[in-house]
């Protein structure tokens, strides 16, 4: 069976916190869904009698399967594999929404999704879509999203936040929210404010953008932005400068502002980095007189299992696990102005390709 003939199938998480708007968001999308294609939905639950499974089934729109009594990111795992396995064995579904608990480690159900589809192989095409995690903006705010740990590694994970309840916010804090978001790395594909998780449909397919790499505002020349504007990564002007061609690099991309450089690369999630040989590449920006223009580095690497994620301004370098699974990438501030050694992006390159492991390391 040739990849193009061979059945596929797309699957999105649909993650959030507890009472934020899941289930509400499951139920829009399921009224949006095309009629000629055949949805099933796994929805977990914690406590051992399920209620949204109920709720979603009401609807007759989709195969509704219940795993009450755990959380399918630890306890549960295993009826969710079994679960997944069965569905895509031996049914043919055009896509598959997981809701998990809102008590969830979502990293971990990326890891599952990425081992079933290798054990699949050629008996079926399996896509992981775009990830949605759903926040209550009126139980959210900036100092709250970034001191929680299950918060961070909810929008670390994300492609795309809603914002949900918006209408139950002022304006003042829900600018305060959308603010903190343009700041989030991984970049997002889109930041939504929503009342009652009311959304279009399309926000489950990835945008070409995302297939690429996207760059965050910079923080010193980004304009205000509408608390109700959905994209918060805007395009500048893009460089065309080409790398020296690599099997994991997917993506280069040089982009200028009237004060800023961004430099950004995007390997394969195939790629394994050394996050010894990434640390010491990065502390060695103190010592470097071509950055001494660094404005910030912010990077996502796969070091093994885990992902990493490494920040550098003002001469901090700070390194911390990451929930994010899609691919690694980095991105470089540079003030846009003459200096008498450059930052030159080829050099820079070739450091991180010597941190990436060998086969047998």
């Amino acid at each position: 069976m040739t990849p193009s003939n061979r059945p596929s199938c797309k699957i999105n998480l649909i993650c959030g916190t507890l009472g934020a708007g899941k289930t509400t968001l499951l139920r829009h999308l399921l009224k949006q869904k095309p009629s000629d294609e055949t949805w099933a939905i796994i929805v977990n639950e914690f406590g051992a009698i399920g209620l949204d499974g109920a709720i979603l089934s009401s609807q007759n729109s989709a195969s509704v399967h219940e795993i009450p009594g755990g959380c399918i990111c630890c306890s549960a795992m295993p009826e969710l594999q079994e679960t997944l396995d069965t569905l895509l064995r031996e049914y043919r579904f055009d896509r598959i929404l997981i809701e998990p608990t809102g008590l969830s480690e979502p990293e971990t159900l990326v890891d599952l999704l990425r081992n079933l589809k290798q054990e699949l192989g050629a008996q079926k095409s399996v896509f992981l879509e775009n990830i949605i995690c759903v926040f209550a903006a009126n139980e959210l705010d900036p100092q709250l999203w970034q001191t929680k740990l299950s918060y961070r590694n909810l929008s670390h994970m994300a492609d795309i936040v809603l914002l949900n309840k918006s209408d139950l916010c002022s304006d003042e804090h829900l600018k305060s929210l959308t603010d903190y978001a343009s700041g989030l790395y991984p970049p997002k594909q889109a930041v939504v404010l929503t009342q009652q998780s009311e959304v279009d449909a399309a926000l489950l397919k990835p945008t070409a953008k995302a297939e690429g790499l996207y760059f965050l505002n910079d923080p010193q020349t980004a304009k205000t932005t509408s608390p109700k504007q959905k994209s918060l990564h805007q395009p500048r002007r893009i460089v065309h400068e080409s790398m020296p061609d690599h099997p994991l690099l997917l993506d280069y991309q040089q982009q200028q502002s009237r004060a800023t450089l961004s430099y950004g690369w995007l390997f394969s999630p195939e790629a394994e980095f050394d996050w010894q040989k990434l640390h010491t590449l990065f502390e060695d920006f103190n010592n470097e007189p071509s950055v001494s223009e660094l404005r910030r580095m912010k990077g996502v690497f796969r070091v093994g299992k885990p992902w990493m994620l490494f920040q550098w301004r003002q001469k901090q370098l700070s390194r911390e696990l990451i929930s994010y699974r899609k691919d690694s990438r980095i991105e470089i501030l540079i003030a846009a102005q003459q200096t008498d050694k450059p930052f030159n992006p080829s050099d820079f390159y070739r450091g991180l390709i010597n941190c990436l492991k060998t086969q047998d390391g």
